[in-house]
Formats: structure tokens, C-alpha cells, sequence
């Protein structure tokens, strides 16, 4: 059912493309030498037993321009997990992007929603491969709201007996859906990311690799290729539930063993009559 639902999904995305202009070509205007870094945090915890999680991420972006360390954009975010099954789940969530160099109020306000599947394999199970599917309301004062669609598909791959290190991959492309202030409906962004990772714990990793970004510059001639180093720092509260209260045991015994009750006869009326003298008696009376 849910693997339907992704492929309408995908397909839906798809239906996008036509906005881009026909023949038109996106191709590399310059090459950015400004070094950028993405150091994520975030925690997953849970809200209703196994089935409903929180979810909470801090990212401030770095950009070394000129010299210059600068953060930009603040990243804020906030989520709802529903799981569905094991491997499905479905996100609502809210952004909130502070914009700390521009001068005019630039900050950014986000609703999103997305559906995440992963899938596992028994005869080869170091590899898992990861889909998702996000929708977002873009909101600016200035600009209005952009509706903007994100496709991502990645993979892990398990190092070593323990493989507490791992191998991770993904790419993710970004389109518009509609047109705004200054920007055209179609390609936005195409995000490639190749690390390697390390679990610290059973609910602590770290990821950390290459992240080159190609960003359609709107409305300049061709597009900008910029790269970002990213360190990602994941943790997860697991579920417990609640242990049920110990019940008391009661001794048994043994199945050839009989309980045998202690009863006390009550003498009949017959036996409280006086007893009839013996001979003895009888020769002593006389």
C-alpha cells in the first residue's frame, strides 16, 4: 500500500518538470570558493508509546565569505512522527529560519510535511537503502509563499563485524511548484552527500562527509556549484514501556501431594448414652 503511495507521490513530483522551460539547459556558472559547513543536531523522542514520535534539529549554517564566518541561515526545526509501520512513517513539521546578515527581514517561515520509507534486505542485510518525499510552504514578507517539492533517495552500507562504522550516500533535488517574486517555477537545488558515519552508542551517531550543492542562481545565467563540509550529530530517546507490576506467586504443591482436612467427629447422640456395665460392674454393685 505505502510503497503505491510513494510511487504516486514520486509521480506527482515528476508532473513539475514540465515547468522548467523546454531546451532549457542548467549549466555551471562559477564554482564557489566560499567554504561552507553544516553542523546538524538532532534528537527523536518519543510522545505516544512506539507510535507517535517528536522531533527537534538545530542547524547553523557557516559560510566562510571573504574571510568572514558567517551564519547563515539559523535553522530551527520542529516535527510530529506518526509511525505507520516499521519502515513507513509520516512527518508534520515547521521551520523557522533566522537570516542573521541580511539587513531587511529576511527570515523564513516553513510548514513541511513528508513520508519516509526504508528498506532492508534479510540475504544482505548491510545495506539499507532510505526514500523520502517532502512538501513545504515557503513563507516570506517580502516574496510570498513558495511551494517547493524534494525527492531524496540515499543508502547505508555496514562496516566491519560490529559495523558500528558505516558507509552513507544520498542525493536530493529540489523543485518549484509555483512562481514568486524573483524566482520561476521549476529546478531549484540538487544535493549530493557522501560521508561516513559512526555509532557511539546504540541512539547516539555521527555522520560527517562532502556535500556539493548545485543552486539554480534565479534569474542570473547558469547555475552556482557550492560546497559544504557537514557534520551530523543524530540521538534518539528510545521507547520503554512501562514494566507491568510483579504478580505474587502462590506456593503449589506437588501433584501427588493431597491436602487432608482435619476433621474432628462430633459424637452422636447414641454415643453420650451411659455404656452398659460390664460383668465386672455388676458382681461390684451386687
Amino acid at each position: 500500500m505505502f510503497k503505491k503511495l510513494i510511487l504516486v507521490l514520486v509521480s506527482l513530483f515528476l508532473l513539475v518538470l514540465p515547468n522548467v522551460k523546454a531546451g532549457e539547459q542548467h549549466t555551471i556558472d562559477h564554482i564557489d570558493s566560499d567554504l561552507g559547513i553544516w553542523p546538524m543536531i538532532d534528537l527523536t523522542f518519543p510522545l505516544y508509546k512506539d507510535k507517535v514520535s517528536g522531533y527537534l534539529l538545530a542547524l547553523p549554517i557557516v559560510i566562510d565569505a571573504d574571510n568572514k564566518m558567517n551564519v547563515n541561515p539559523l535553522v530551527l526545526r520542529g516535527a510530529i512522527i506518526g509511525h505507520v509501520t516499521k519502515n513507513t512513517s509520516l512527518w508534520a513539521g515547521y521551520d523557522y529560519n533566522a537570516n542573521l546578515t541580511h539587513k531587511v527581514n529576511f527570515n523564513e517561515k516553513r510548514l513541511w510535511q513528508q513520508i519516509s520509507q526504508r528498506h532492508t534486505f534479510k540475504k544482505f542485510d548491510r545495506l539499507t537503502v532510505n526514500h523520502r518525499f517532502r512538501v513545504e510552504e515557503r513563507m516570506f514578507e517580502h516574496i510570498g509563499t513558495a511551494v517547493r517539492l524534494r525527492y531524496r533517495a540515499g543508502a547505508t552500507f555496514g562496516l566491519g563485524d560490529t559495523r558500528r562504522w558505516y558507509l552513507v550516500g544520498n542525493d536530493e533535488i529540489l523543485f518549484y511548484a509555483n512562481k514568486t517574486k524573483g524566482r520561476d517555477a521549476g529546478f531549484s537545488e540538487n544535493r549530493t552527500f557522501v560521508g561516513i558515519g559512526r555509532k557511539l552508542t546504540p541512539n547516539i551517531s555521527l555522520e560527517a562527509g562532502w556535500q556539493p550543492c548545485l543552486i539554480n542562481s534565479a534569474g542570473k545565467k547558469g547555475d552556482i556549484l557550492r560546497h559544504y563540509l557537514v557534520t551530523y550529530l543524530t540521538m534518539k530517546i528510545p521507547y520503554k514501556p512501562a514494566k507491568p507490576a510483579p504478580v505474587k506467586k502462590v506456593a503449589s504443591l506437588p501433584k501427588d501431594e493431597t491436602i487432608i482436612p482435619n476433621i474432628v467427629e462430633t459424637p452422636s447422640e447414641d454415643k453420650l448414652e451411659s455404656p452398659e456395665p460390664t460383668n465386672e460392674a455388676l458382681e461390684v454393685e451386687n
